[in-house]
């Protein structure tokens, strides 16, 4: 397993810029920083990988359980034929209508996501490799 200067999921470490070392700090722009709190990330892209593959099976547990709850709460029944009671019942199948369109745009997100963060695991993967040819490349002096 790799592990290089890539940072991010598992283990964040904060550094605070106290305001001595602030007049002379520039950031990652060029810019001076102004009590800017720098953040150092662990990136380990096998970890990002299991992780997207837990997203990944999460959202298809939802997708599931969302489709067989879909017909029962979108199809709610009136106890009687009496006006608020078909009222009432209407207003719950609406609901449930509501509520099947927003599962389903939220399953829909959380595979994006999962989908994201696997390919960021596979772009911070593809980096520590680069970066390691070319540190070998180079003889270890950098």
């Amino acid at each position: 397993m790799q592990l290089w200067t890539n940072t991010f999921v598992f283990h964040p470490v904060r550094t605070y810029v106290t305001p001595e070392r602030r007049a002379g700090a520039v950031c990652a722009a060029g810019n001076p920083s102004k009590g800017v709190m720098t953040v150092t990330l662990w990136v380990v892209p096998e970890g990002m990988a299991s992780a997207a593959a837990a997203v990944e099976a999460l959202s298809a547990r939802l997708a599931a359980a969302h489709a067989a709850a879909a017909p029962t709460i979108s199809a709610v029944v009136a106890p009687a034929a009496d006006p608020v009671s078909l009222s009432t019942a209407a207003g719950l199948s609406a609901c449930g209508l509501e509520h099947v369109g927003v599962a389903t745009e939220g399953v829909e997100e959380l595979t994006r996501s999962g989908v994201g963060l696997g390919t960021a695991g596979i772009s911070y993967a593809a980096g520590d490799s680069a970066a390691a040819l070319t540190y070998g490349l180079a003889g270890g002096a950098m």
